[in-house]
């Protein structure tokens, strides 16, 4: 299972890269413990795009995942909005891999003023923490069986912190 925790490692920092430093994500990964062996193509990326979208279809809220057609690789399927300046609400990135492991990322809180010292903070909702997680967590199980990979998975669930030219603020939850 060592080797898991690792993979799980590796999916969060590759996809760092990609995670928008505009706030803190909430970030799902899940690596099962008896990997698939699939392989995609662009005709399973529309398959996967449209079973993806019946899996969200009733998420508690709108969040656009499988909306758009996913960049296929053959060991992943990636699903990111089109980059558009200054949209921070409901962005997300999520990528399915061909072992059956997956990531998934949330951006969550907004940059707000905390009461007792009045110095910036992310301030991020508990309740949200959780729908997210558990609707991640589902997605991500779902996924490993629809590619065969039954059994345990590890799971790491982190809030990445944004990276970038403006000063960094601490996460309240």
């Amino acid at each position: 299972m060592t080797e898991r925790h690792e993979h799980l490692g590796q999916l969060v920092t590759d996809a760092t890269a990609q995670l928008s430093a505009a706030s803190p994500w909430l970030v799902v990964s899940t690596s099962p413990a008896h990997p698939a062996s699939a392989e995609f193509n662009a005709a399973s990326g529309t398959d996967i795009q449209r079973w993806v979208g019946r899996q969200v279809a009733d998420w508690p809220a709108p969040i656009p995942l499988g909306g758009e057609h996913p960049d296929v690789r053959t060991d992943r399927l990636t699903f990111a909005p089109p980059r558009q300046p200054g949209r921070t609400a409901n962005s997300y990135y999520y990528e399915f891999h061909s072992d059956g492991s997956a990531l998934g990322g949330l951006q969550v809180g907004t940059l707000q003023n905390s009461p007792p010292a009045g110095e910036p903070v992310w301030a991020v909702g508990e309740g949200a923490v959780a729908w997210i997680t558990i609707a991640m967590l589902r997605l991500n199980a779902a996924f490993a069986r629809h590619v065969s990979a039954l059994g345990e998975a590890a799971v790491e669930v982190t809030v990445v912190c944004p990276v970038g030219p403006s000063p960094t603020a601490p996460i309240q939850v």
